[in-house]
């Protein structure tokens, strides 16, 4: 379940590293940590990657009952994208 966000684990602990981070401290920690709560995108929806694990989980559990055929996987918002996003009022 993990493999397909360690692109996202990965662009979080670089962004760290360049920041100053080069121990994986209680800062570090909470950073790695924000990532559950920054904004992806999962089809046509945005929200945190908390929630859309919840279904990219639901979406493995269709494949294995035979209900689909493919994976879906929450992918990064482009960061000028999240700020347009933010921008944006919510209903």
């Amino acid at each position: 379940m993990m493999e397909p966000l360690r692109s996202l684990v990965d662009d979080r602990a670089r962004e760290l590293f360049r920041a100053g981070c080069d121990n994986l401290d209680k800062e570090a920690k909470a950073g790695l940590l924000k990532l559950l709560s920054d904004r992806v995108s999962f089809g046509d929806e945005h929200g945190p990657l908390m929630v859309n694990l919840h279904r990219m989980t639901a979406s493995l559990v269709r494949c294995y009952q035979g209900l689909a055929k493919t994976l879906e996987i929450p992918k990064a918002i482009s960061p000028t994208a999240s700020d347009s996003l933010a921008s944006d009022p919510v209903p």
